[in-house]
């Protein structure tokens, strides 16, 4: 499997279909850092507040791989404490 799925909520949610169970699939032919992942969706950083990758919350130098699951969360979103090192 040569790609991830990106599912966004709330603010993030845009008209590409990455809004929450759809999610948008992205083609991606090595890893690459969840920076470079921001970056091609074209997510403001500044408004994300928490990214999780195979539903473990991450940094944003993580290294993402194919087939991979990443979830974006704006700041409107409440976070659990046990969260609170990887907000961005």
């Amino acid at each position: 499997m040569s790609e991830i799925t990106i599912y966004s909520y709330g603010s993030l949610s845009g008209p590409d279909g990455a809004k929450g169970r759809d999610g948008l699939v992205l083609p991606l032919d090595r890893p690459v850092t969840l920076a470079e992942v921001l970056d091609r969706v074209k997510a403001p950083r500044e408004r994300v507040k928490l990214v999780m990758v195979n539903h473990r919350a991450v940094s944003q130098d993580q290294q993402v791989v194919p087939g991979d699951r990443v979830a974006l969360f704006p700041q409107e979103y409440v976070l659990f404490p046990d969260w609170h090192g990887f907000r961005m």
